[in-house]
């Protein structure tokens, strides 16, 4: 079993969710339009305004870290916040336009993993109707384990939401009515396996409108380049951050010198 399993408490619930790309990594493409990137933060927005109507504490991970900073993040959380769920949601695409399935993740052997994994596939085909190809074994991917499943802490999952290059996924993935259902149905199949009761009358008022494709990229477009600009406000803070951190270090060590030298003469 998942060496991080814990009883669940009785307390609101915690689940972080993760794209499984950054804003510096798109992932697969099909068109300048249809990103990877740009379709699971969007999933992830879905997913985490519905699992927060259901009174679920949700923990976002930034969009401009990579797979490893990813894991450490949710680590050092799961110490403070008691991550109960950790979840990063990805997109397929295939030589062959007829693949279309959507599938899960779970570790290796662990039976807790393997049934949260096959509720999310089940939530997600209840909400879309997208076919389900049911879940895997991280060991019988081609990597031989995913990081993202085996090193975190909390009980994790990781979900190919369709295919891109299938021209049914690809109408589902790239309207809002479609991402608002996919992300539905993995909180539904969270809910499901935190023994959750599923409330759907409290998320018909906020689903979103369809909009004209101009619009829909448009707004694609304007909330990559937010995410971006985020990332780099932090990276900059960071950056002048250590910069302090290094000119106090001199100023320390010019002045311990010049008091050595006075004492010395």
């Amino acid at each position: 079993e998942h060496p991080g399993l814990t009883t669940l408490s009785n307390i609101m619930k915690t689940i972080a969710l993760s794209t499984a790309h950054s804003f510096a990594d798109q992932g697969a493409v099909y068109d300048k339009d249809t990103r990877e990137n740009i379709i699971t933060m969007a999933l992830v927005d879905k997913t985490a305004d519905v699992l927060r109507k259901h009174s679920i504490e949700v923990l976002e991970v930034p969009d401009d870290i990579g797979l490893r900073q990813t894991i450490k993040w949710i680590n050092d959380r799961t110490k403070l916040n008691s991550i109960d769920l950790a979840i990063e949601l990805h997109c397929n695409e295939c030589s062959d336009p007829r693949a279309h399935v959507v599938y899960c993740w779970y570790y290796h052997n662990s039976s807790y993993t393997k049934r949260h994994a096959q509720a999310i596939v089940d939530g997600i085909h209840a909400e879309t109707g997208l076919y389900k190809r049911g879940v895997k074994d991280e060991y019988t991917n081609r990597w031989g384990r995913l990081g993202f499943v085996h090193d975190t802490t909390p009980l994790a999952a990781l979900i190919e939401c369709g295919f891109i290059t299938n021209p049914q996924d690809r109408k589902l993935l790239m309207s809002e009515s479609g991402r608002y259902d996919i992300g539905k149905g993995i909180a539904r199949g969270c809910l499901t396996y935190l023994g959750e009761k599923w409330r759907p009358e409290l998320l018909e008022p906020s689903r979103p409108p369809e909009k004209d494709n101009t619009v829909k990229r448009l707004e694609n477009e304007i909330a990559l380049l937010k995410r971006t600009v985020d990332g780099l406000q932090r990276k900059n803070e960071q950056i002048l951050s250590e910069a302090e951190r290094e000119c106090q270090d001199k100023l320390k060590n010019f002045r311990d010198k010049v008091i050595n030298l006075v004492k010395n003469a």
